[in-house]
């Protein structure tokens, strides 16, 4: 097929895609079609692939496929149930330097606490404490307050300036743990919130040089 009856693909691209059934033999022989001239670095498309390749692109632009391909996207808050509210959200702010910041009413108690303007802790009653309201928005049913953070392990956050969050935990009487994983990855120091729930905090490495953790995971891959 010579080059006159060859389509650019940047022409076929923003045009707009005719509503072709979305065969799945057509959507796959579009997707080699598409793979092959990129793989060869090629600028058309014969018109002839020019059906399965805008089965390819309806497709892709489905809801249906958006939604299969990429449902989440990325972890919106964590909530914490506590006895004392005041208490928990006045040692997110001094210790983790979070801000206390506005929230819908929910006709029960919250607070919602910030970094750099985005609400990622949310503080409630404890289900001992919980009222009406809140029971029925949360189907929150048991009467065991609890602690710690039972299958959740812990909740991580990255964070700069390692020494002087260490010197400040240390100043608050904050206790703490240092961990590193193996190859100078992650300096990572772990405390625990009035809860008992654990907090990690990840730092990068070269704030790190030449510290040494009380826990290093190279010790545990040692030949």
């Amino acid at each position: 097929m010579n080059g006159e009856n060859r389509v650019p693909m940047l022409a076929i691209l923003p045009a707009p895609v005719k509503p072709y059934p979305r065969d799945s033999r057509l959507v796959a022989r579009g997707s080699r079609v598409l793979t092959r001239c990129l793989q060869r670095k090629a600028a058309v498309l014969p018109p002839a692939f020019r059906l399965a390749f805008e089965a390819v692109l309806e497709f892709r632009r489905a809801p249906a496929y958006a939604s299969a391909a990429m449902p989440l996207s990325h972890i919106e808050h964590f909530l914490v149930v506590t006895d004392d509210i005041e208490k928990t959200g006045e040692w997110y702010c001094r210790v983790l330097g979070m801000t206390v910041g506005p929230h819908p009413d929910f006709g029960f108690p919250v607070k919602w606490l910030y970094l750099d303007g985005r609400d990622v802790v949310h503080i409630g009653p404890s289900a001992k404490q919980a009222g009406e309201n809140q029971r029925r928005y949360l189907g929150r049913l048991s009467q065991d307050t609890g602690s710690g953070t039972g299958a959740v392990d812990h909740i991580a956050f990255r964070a700069t300036g390692l020494e002087s969050m260490m010197a400040h935990l240390k100043s608050a009487g904050i206790a703490f743990s240092e961990r590193r994983a193996s190859n100078q990855a992650l300096y990572q120091l772990f405390l625990h919130d009035p809860n008992d729930i654990k907090i990690e905090l990840n730092f990068d490495a070269a704030e790190a040089e030449g510290m040494r953790a009380e826990v290093m995971a190279s010790d545990f891959v040692r030949g």
